[in-house]
């Protein structure tokens, strides 16, 4: 098995950024330019006019019932036999949707991250 250089890697990565630059930031461009629509305003008046109050849920439109509430910081779920029960009150607590975050790292921590990761990858693949 063949052990990855650091340097090799990093400059191989600087080089496919440095191809990719232009391209971004036509799309940075073109995504500022779209961002600018003038029709923007006008929809966002109609969306919030539609909205009605949500302090109170209505029970048509409660797709996900049952225990999806769980941060053991807070509070664990409960009486797990019975599935059909909230662990929250649905007339005064909307659902939320699922949350996906992403970080980027850049500099000098990013090069230390990629390292130990590369160090740890050829610890693993050598043996």
């Amino acid at each position: 098995t063949q052990v990855t250089n650091d340097e090799s890697v990093f400059e191989r990565d600087e080089k496919e950024i440095r191809q990719l630059t232009p391209g971004l930031q036509q799309l940075v461009q073109r995504a500022r330019k779209s961002d600018e629509d003038p029709d923007d305003g006008k929809i966002l008046e109609e969306q919030q006019s539609d909205n009605t109050s949500t302090s109170e849920v209505d029970k048509k439109y409660q797709y996900f019932i049952g225990k999806d509430y769980s941060n053991a910081y807070q509070r664990d779920f409960t009486e797990l036999e019975d599935y059909t029960t909230d662990s929250v009150a649905r007339t005064l607590v909307l659902r939320m949707p699922c949350h996906d975050e992403a970080l980027v790292v850049f500099g000098q921590t990013a090069r230390d991250v990629a390292r130990h990761f590369i160090q740890r990858w050829n610890i693993h693949k050598g043996s």
